[in-house]
């Protein structure tokens, strides 16, 4: 990752490694992560306007990773960051993975792409990047409306219960949603990004 630039991409720097931890030189993003702005935010969302400003710098720096065959593959409201002059960049490249297709369960259940979650025992399925579309789907949702588009909210301390959001998943379907008080495009890009064939999601998108 230290080879790829973009203004919104946290950069690596430099590693380093002792004998008890391994360190990692990136940029410092001053704002914090995107959820914890949004917490701060009237009825925990944010308007439009501010959220397709920052799903714009989300789509740049997914098409950066595109461009060098990498895939996210935790795209979540907690590994986007803003800088101190509210700039936002993606981070957290733990999950990344350099090349087309992955066959690896790897993600944050809540915004897991339908082709992952509800395969997660079943390693001969593959998939692409088009989960990192289908996760930048939920994440435009939930900045919108302040929730998730399916699955209840579970706190920290509950037991992940995988099937009730696996029968979530498979009832969801974004194209019978109303999508009330967004306007027409917003509600439109949710509905290709979070359709849950990806054969049939997008591949690409703009604002």
């Amino acid at each position: 990752m230290s080879k790829i630039e973009h203004k919104n991409l946290i950069h690596m720097y430099d590693a380093m490694q002792d004998s008890l931890s391994f360190y990692l030189v990136i940029d410092y993003c001053a704002g914090g992560d995107l959820l914890n702005h949004q917490l701060k935010q009237p009825n925990r969302k944010f308007t439009e306007q501010k959220a397709v400003f920052y799903l714009s710098c989300i789509r740049d720096a997914f098409l950066t990773l595109k461009l060098n065959d990498v895939m996210h593959r935790d795209i979540k409201l907690e590994n986007l960051f803003l800088d101190s002059t509210g700039n936002l960049k993606v981070g957290d490249f733990g999950f990344a993975k350099f090349g087309d297709e992955s066959f690896t369960k790897l993600g944050s259940h809540n915004t897991m792409a339908p082709e992952i979650f509800l395969n997660l025992n079943n390693h001969s399925r593959k998939y692409n990047d088009k989960c990192d579309l289908w996760s930048i789907g939920v994440v435009f949702h939930i900045m919108l409306f302040g929730k998730k588009p399916y699955f209840c909210n579970i706190r920290k301390n509950d037991k992940l219960n995988v099937n009730a959001m696996s029968q979530s998943l498979r009832k969801f379907n974004a194209q019978e949603k109303a999508f009330n008080d967004i306007s027409f495009e917003s509600a439109d890009l949710i509905r290709k990004l979070l359709t849950k064939n990806p054969k049939f999601r997008i591949s690409n998108f703009i604002t």
